[in-house]
């Protein structure tokens, strides 16, 4: 969770974030660390729905370019696409969606 953050991986997000962006390889790792617990959650999730896909948004989506190899490596060899929403308000924007398919 990431109101949790700081309390599992020591650093705050935001701190993380600036750091990595200036190559340090600490924050790096806490992104690494990120993207191994996402995975995990991930395919433990497509295990017990069948899901196939899993769209990635919220507040850390923008540490993507930090997460994504450590997802793409895990979650690829089980056959889950795994991708970052371009929307502003996913979770709006999907939630449209329902009313719009329904």
């Amino acid at each position: 969770s990431g109101y949790r953050f700081t309390e599992h991986y020591g650093v705050d997000p935001e701190a993380a974030y600036r750091r990595a962006n200036a190559g340090d390889p600490d924050a790096l790792g806490v992104w690494r660390r990120v993207g191994e617990t996402l995975a995990c959650t991930i395919v433990r999730l497509a295990a017990e729905t069948g899901a196939a896909a899993c769209v990635f948004a919220g507040g850390m989506a923008t540490a993507w370019r930090f997460i994504e190899p450590t997802v793409q490596s895990r979650v690829a060899p089980r056959s889950i696409d795994v991708v970052r929403t371009a929307l502003s308000y996913p979770s709006l924007s999907g939630a449209a969606g329902l009313f719009r398919s329904g």
